[in-house]
Parts: C-alpha cells; sequence; structure tokens
C-alpha cells in the first residue's frame, strides 16, 4: 500500500467513531442513582470506582463516567487491576457506594487487598461479551465474604441482574427504580440453614436467639407493650389492640403497686445471721471461699483471699455444701442458688444468696467469621432481645427444667419433698384468680340484668301512662 493511502486509511480509523461500550442511557442511569443515594446519605458519601478491563480501550466510557460534573460532591477513590495494593489501602471500611468496571475477556482481581463490609453497594458495569470475567469477579468476591447488595448492569442495552447467594444469577429485570436497586438478600434467605457450635453445651437461650434471628415482628400487641417493639407505629393500632394495652397496662399497674409487697412478705423471712453484703465483710468472716482454680487463676493470685481459698476443680458447684461461700460468674450462681438440691426447707428460703458487689467482670463473646454477613443482625436481635427481657426468660425457662430435671432425680433417692410444697408458686394464687373472675363475671351479669329490668319498667311505665289517659271530648 502506498503511503499516501495508508495515511487516508489511518485518517479514517481515527475519524471513524466508537461504539460506547457505556452507553449514554447507562451512563446517566449510573449517575441518577448515584445522585440518589448520596441525597439519602447521611455521612460523608465515599464512592470506589475500580477498573478491571485490563487497560483496554472500552476505559474511555469508564473516566467519562467519574469524570462527569455530578459527582464533583462526592469523594471517589479510583483504582484498576494493576494497583498494587496493601492491606486496606487507605480505602474506606464501608464506603457507600463500589461501581466495577468489567470489560475484558479475562480478569485477574486481587480480592484479599479489597475488604470492605458485606453489606457494601456494589454495582457491577458489564458487557455481554465479558460475561466470563463477570463470573470470575462474582467467584472471586464470594470466596471469602458473603455480599448482600450486589447487582450487574448491562452497560448497552441496560439489563439488570440481581446476585443472590454464593454469586449466583437471581433474576435478570428489565429496569429498576433507584430506590430498588440495592436490596438485602439477607431478607429472604430461602430456608438456608445457619450452622453453630459450642465449645461447651449450647444453651436454649442462644438456640432461641438464632431461631427467633429469622423471624419477623410484624406490630404483635403484647410484644409491643412489653418489650417495646415497633412502637413508633403504635398509632396505628386497631381496637383490638388498643384494648389489649389498656388492660395489660392496668393489670400490671394493680399488681406491681397493690400486690407487690404483700406477694414479697410472703416470699421472704428475716435472716436468723447477719447479712454479709460486701466483699471486704466477707474476707472478715472467716468463711471460706470456693472456687475452680483452673478457671480462677486470677483469683488464687489475689492477695486479699490468701488463706481463705478451697480449690474445686475436682468437684461440681451444683450441690452447695451450705458451710462455705462459692464463686463464679453471676449468672452461673444465680441458676445453682434457685436449684431444690440448695433450699433450705427448714426455714424456707434459698440456702445461698448473690453479694451485691462484683469481682471483676469477664465480655462474653461470640466467633463468628471476619466479614460474616450475619454479624450485624445478630448483634440488632441480641441487643433487641436483651431489652425485651427475652434473654433472661429463655435463661429462666433453662434454669426451670434442669430444676425440675433435678427434683425427680433427688425423688428417686427418696428425698423427702413434703416442704417443697410450701414454696409460694405462681400456681397458689388460682384461688384469687378464681375468684377476680368470677367477680367480674358476676359483676356483668348484674349490670345486664339491671339494664334489662331498667328498659322493662321503663316500658311498663309507658304502657301504663297510655292507657292512664282521660279523653275529653
Amino acid at each position: 500500500m502506498s503511503p499516501s493511502g495508508l495515511a487516508l486509511a489511518i485518517s479514517g480509523l481515527l475519524c471513524t467513531p466508537i461504539l460506547a461500550v457505556i452507553s449514554p442511557k447507562v451512563q446517566n442511569y449510573t449517575l441518577t442513582a448515584i445522585e440518589y443515594l448520596s441525597e439519602l446519605h447521611i455521612d460523608r458519601f465515599e464512592c470506589i470506582f475500580c477498573d478491571v478491563s485490563g487497560g483496554t480501550h472500552f476505559d474511555y466510557d469508564f473516566q467519562e463516567l467519574i469524570q462527569s460534573p455530578r459527582l464533583d460532591s462526592i469523594a471517589k477513590y479510583v483504582i484498576n487491576d494493576s494497583s498494587l495494593l496493601s492491606h486496606r489501602a487507605g480505602l474506606p471500611w464501608f464506603p457507600a457506594l463500589v461501581v466495577f468496571n468489567v470489560h475484558a475477556e479475562k480478569v485477574y482481581f486481587n480480592t484479599d487487598q479489597f475488604e470492605i463490609n458485606p453489606h457494601t453497594r456494589i454495582l457491577i458495569l458489564f458487557e455481554l461479551d465479558s460475561m466470563y470475567s463477570v463470573v470470575v469477579t462474582l467467584r472471586a468476591f464470594f470466596l471469602g465474604t458473603h455480599f448482600t447488595r450486589m447487582i450487574c448492569l448491562e452497560s448497552t442495552d441496560m439489563v439488570f441482574i440481581r446476585v443472590g447467594f454464593n454469586g449466583t444469577f437471581d433474576s435478570f429485570l428489565g429496569y429498576l427504580e433507584p430506590s430498588e436497586l440495592f436490596k438485602n438478600i439477607l431478607y429472604d434467605m430461602g430456608g438456608r440453614t445457619i450452622g453453630y457450635s459450642g465449645s461447651a453445651r449450647v444453651s436454649p437461650k442462644h438456640m432461641n436467639w438464632m431461631k427467633e434471628t429469622a423471624c419477623l415482628f410484624s406490630n404483635d400487641p403484647t410484644l409491643l407493650v412489653i418489650c417495646g417493639f415497633e412502637r413508633h407505629s403504635l398509632h396505628t393500632a386497631d381496637v383490638k389492640e388498643k384494648l389489649l394495652f389498656l388492660s395489660l397496662i392496668i393489670f400490671f399497674f394493680l399488681m406491681t403497686n397493690a400486690y407487690e409487697t404483700r406477694i414479697i412478705s410472703f416470699m421472704i423471712e428475716k435472716p436468723s445471721i447477719h447479712k454479709i453484703r460486701t466483699l471486704q465483710e466477707l474476707i472478715e468472716s472467716g468463711l471460706r471461699l470456693a472456687a475452680e482454680k483452673v478457671s480462677k487463676i486470677a483469683l488464687f493470685n489475689d492477695p486479699r483471699f490468701s488463706g481463705m481459698l478451697l480449690d474445686i476443680s475436682n468437684h461440681s458447684v451444683d450441690n452447695l455444701d451450705g458451710i462455705n461461700a462459692f464463686y463464679g460468674p453471676s449468672s452461673y450462681m444465680e441458676d445453682r442458688i434457685r436449684m431444690p438440691v440448695n433450699y433450705d426447707y427448714k426455714r424456707r428460703r434459698p440456702a445461698y444468696y448473690i453479694l451485691d458487689e462484683t469481682n471483676g467482670m469477664a465480655v462474653c463473646l461470640y466467633w463468628l467469621p471476619l466479614y460474616d454477613s450475619l454479624m450485624e443482625m445478630f448483634y440488632y436481635t441480641e441487643r433487641i432481645f436483651f431489652e425485651a427481657g427475652l434473654l433472661t426468660k429463655w435463661t429462666r425457662d433453662d434454669s426451670r427444667n434442669f430444676s425440675s430435671y433435678q427434683v425427680r432425680l433427688l425423688r428417686r433417692r427418696d428425698l423427702n419433698f413434703a416442704d417443697f410444697q410450701d414454696r409460694l408458686g405462681f400456681d397458689d394464687m388460682l384461688p384469687a384468680w378464681i375468684a377476680i373472675g368470677v367477680g367480674l363475671v358476676a359483676g356483668w351479669l348484674v349490670f345486664v340484668g339491671e339494664l334489662i329490668l331498667f328498659r322493662c319498667f321503663s316500658m311498663y311505665d309507658k304502657t301504663k301512662d297510655v292507657g292512664s289517659k282521660v279523653w275529653v271530648l
């Protein structure tokens, strides 16, 4: 080819417009979605733009998207697949949005250096010819983290693909509003199991916590009054719910104010000896303090308790001996002192009590994967169940079941439980409840009878007046 012909061919190629891989309508939709999210975002809106196209000529459309004047008010982090990132690399842990440009036949993106919150919104712009790269990218992302808000957007014809669990494609949609773009897939887990394990027996409290996490509280009137769920929608309650609210409020008010002192007086007696209230009084009392040295090394190294400690590492502390004081976690010891074997039937009171003063505090930990998408949900439900008192209730139920089992076991050993029936229980109030119920029913019957009699007498008086009228012509 002659030099003039070659120059003409090059000029023609330069003047020929290149078909945009990211079409104008997709660019406009992406910018609109970012603007919508930035308006709803309270804190600083941080957006990460990542180009994994391998440095091809398709990068121009993505660069045009990044440099749009409509995004001048947001914080942008721009990286590509050739960036050598250190751990976290100064990127935000929980950005408002991450936009990926996947327009290459093969991508090699290392997600180990790209660690973000699993609930981060992720938008992947791709072309149909690069579908293999999209699948590879999703597998790389879901290898260590289960992201919950990820969607793929075809950059030519604007087809939306929702990404489900393990990087699978859930649905193909023709259009989505920006408000419906990022939905959390945890709201519909499709019956997937949640595995758990423990170093010891998993208590019913924790089992119920994990099971109830998957349940939804939808305007439950009892939980609303007692626990405080959905208090913001109290005005939407119907007539039946409001009647239930009022009856519960009146019932608990009367019980706690009118009968609390009398009920407590039946359940307690004046102690026969001086009550120890502080650790210093315990040290000065001369009692020995029993504890497990294997797990309480710090206690045995404490000079304040030197000479009074008793190692019971090889013995169970379920059956308290009634002679020594015992040391242990508050929740554990609360269950132990309620056990039937630790009850003083002669004095009809628990043989042990717990000091108000504590000796240190231990923090309970639940081990979850580093980037587990269920972590925030479990944190929220545990806080809600704790504030509602459900965790305490489940613990008491477990303790009650264990105590019932122990009672049956001790009865097999011919232990006399005649005095056990003298303990005041909720069933002992059954006659009072029957009397209240009968009184209410009788009162309603009398009230209805009075209304009927009043109506009958009124009709009789009207009939009598009509019959006694004198007509004068």
